[in-house]
């Protein structure tokens, strides 16, 4: 992101050698990972033999807010009898990774993690 400020100064009668323009870049930023939003869709599943499944969606944004795009996520469980389709998505334009968890044979509460590198 660049921020430009621009100043100028008139003098009657005007003329194009009177005028000056400056511009001034104040700072060239580069977004950083600033927050990820993780859901889950089911957030409940059956434990039913890695049958049933939930939609895991990673949203990173920028110190500005926005999404940053083409960021490697991983995500991580901690359950041994389930497992995720993937562990390492890149970022789409909208600062979306996805990844599916298949629940296992067991009942339990599965924590799933999504990390991001900053560059």
């Amino acid at each position: 992101m660049v921020i430009v400020s621009l100043s100028w100064s008139v003098k009657e009668p005007v003329s194009i050698s009177q005028r000056r323009i400056t511009i001034l870049l104040l700072a060239t930023l580069t977004p950083f990972v600033h927050s990820i939003s993780l859901q889950a869709v089911p957030a409940v599943i059956p434990a039913d033999h890695w049958v049933s499944s939930s939609q895991i969606t990673a949203v990173v944004k920028s110190q500005f807010l926005l999404a940053i795009s083409g960021r490697q996520v991983n995500f991580a469980d901690d359950d041994s009898v389930g497992y995720l389709s993937v562990t390492a998505v890149n970022t789409d334009s909208d600062g979306v990774a996805q990844t599916v968890y298949y629940a296992g044979d067991a009942a339990r509460e599965v924590k799933i993690t999504a990390t991001a590198k900053q560059s």
